[in-house]
């Protein structure tokens, strides 16, 4: 919950990105500074207590239950979640305070 400066945040993910089913879910995705990250392998404890207390229990449960879920992204899906961040990414550069 402390601020840093963007380059020294990494995105860091509740449920391990091994997991394919959970790699590129936003509530699984969240700025994490890389002391956390990295040192400390997430900071599970802490990273599982923000995310209750963001988005609630349930969607906690449902991120492990996805976890077990297998998945293989194909070409296509991927294509299409580049182009929606990368139109993302101009919209936030568009709107950046100078």
């Amino acid at each position: 919950g402390a601020p840093h400066h963007w380059l020294r945040i990494d995105n860091g993910h509740y449920i391990k990105r091994q997991y394919m089913s959970t790699r590129f879910n936003e509530f699984n995705c969240h700025a994490q500074c890389r002391r956390c990250n990295w040192l400390e392998q997430g900071a599970n404890d802490l990273y599982r207590e923000a995310m209750i207390n963001k988005y609630g229990q349930e969607i906690h449960d449902q991120l492990i239950i996805q976890k077990y879920t297998t998945k293989k992204w194909s070409r296509f899906e991927l294509e299409i979640l580049i182009k929606e961040y990368s139109e993302r990414v101009k919209v936030l550069l568009k709107n950046k305070l100078p």
